[in-house]
């Protein structure tokens, strides 16, 4: 966008945690909410923020917790291939951490072992957020 006035800044340090609580709408497509994350880290390095100064958590809990399960717990609830794992795999080489809710893990009866393999679980999303908030990060509700 050559005409924007308001860019980031390439030498400032973005720490955001993304509090992911919205599932896709089909579940055969990329959900909305994952590749805005990818979106976010994308604009931020076009705008010239490097890699090492962009801190992202993704946290994710609720209906969005189908997101991160691996092709095999996905299929069985879904009948198709998780489309949002290529998301998630450039997310992760990107140096983006994905948490999970463990509670919302336990509320649906899912495993570690029902998650795509770049996804950490985390005790709460609840307090997770509230964690790296008091840290300074910035946080951004999907």
């Amino acid at each position: 966008m050559p005409d924007a006035i308001e860019r980031p800044d390439p030498d400032g340090v973005y720490k955001i945690v993304v509090d992911m609580s919205t599932g896709g709408e089909e579940n055969s497509e990329i959900s909305r909410w994952v590749n805005n994350v990818a979106r976010m880290v994308n604009l931020h390095g076009l705008a010239g923020v490097p890699k090492e100064n962009i801190k992202v958590k993704v946290v994710v809990h609720g209906g969005a917790i189908f997101t991160v399960l691996n092709n095999e717990a996905y299929k069985k609830q879904f009948n198709v291939d998780n489309p949002n794992m290529p998301v998630y795999k450039a997310l992760v080489d990107a140096g983006v951490e994905v948490l999970v809710c463990g509670q919302s893990m336990h509320a649906r009866n899912f495993q570690k072992s029902d998650l795509y393999e770049g996804v950490d679980v985390a005790l709460s999303a609840l307090t997770t957020v509230t964690t790296y908030a008091a840290q300074g990060y910035t946080v951004l509700k999907f």
